[in-house]
C-alpha cells in the first residue's frame, strides 16, 4: 500500500534511521549555536526550518480539501526574520505538531486512491505531492546540517 510506505518514510526522515545519516528530530533537537546562522545572502537555519513547516501546512490543509490555502512570498520564507534560541526550539516544536498532523491525516486514508487525486488548486495529483514533501525535508535536512557545523566554527 502506497500510503503505508509514505508514512513509513516519513517516520523514518522524522524520527528514525535513515541510510544518509540523521533524522529531523535528532537535527532539531541538537543545541544550534546560532539559529541565525547563515552563508552570504542564504537562509538561515531557523528560516529553512520555518520554510520547511509552512510546506507541511499547505500539504495538510490540501489533504482536507482547502482550495483556497496557498503559499505566498511572506508564508514561504520569512526574510530577514531573527530567531532566540527560545524561538527555536518552539519551531521544533512546531515542526513534531505538524509531523504528528500529517501523519494522522495520512493514517486516515481508507485505500490509495487518494493519491490519484489532483491537489486543490494545482496541476499535480497528491502523489507528486507527497513525494516531493518527503524529498523536500531531506533536501533541507542536509542545508541545515551543513549550516550548523558551519556555525559551530
Amino acid at each position: 500500500m502506497k500510503t503505508t510506505h509514505l508514512i513509513n518514510r516519513l517516520e523514518q526522515v522524522y524520527s528514525g534511521d535513515p541510510w544518509y545519516g540523521s533524522c529531523i528530530a535528532d537535527i532539531l533537537n541538537q543545541q544550534f549555536v546560532d539559529p541565525n546562522f547563515s552563508i552570504g545572502n542564504g537562509n538561515s537555519i531557523g528560516q529553512i526550518v520555518e520554510h520547511m513547516i509552512a510546506w507541511r501546512n499547505f500539504t495538510m490543509e490540501k489533504l482536507k480539501g482547502n482550495g483556497e490555502y496557498d503559499i505566498t512570498s511572506t508564508t514561504d520564507w520569512q526574510k530577514g526574520k531573527t530567531y532566540s534560541t527560545s524561538d527555536f526550539s518552539r519551531l521544533a516544536e512546531d515542526f513534531k505538531t505538524s509531523h504528528k498532523e500529517l501523519i494522522t491525516l495520512l493514517s486516515r486514508q481508507s485505500s490509495d486512491e487518494w493519491l490519484a487525486n489532483e491537489v486543490p488548486g494545482r496541476k499535480y495529483n497528491f502523489e507528486y505531492l507527497m513525494e516531493g514533501i518527503l524529498e523536500h525535508d531531506i533536501y533541507h535536512l542536509g542545508q541545515i546540517s551543513l549550516l550548523k557545523s558551519g556555525s559551530e566554527k
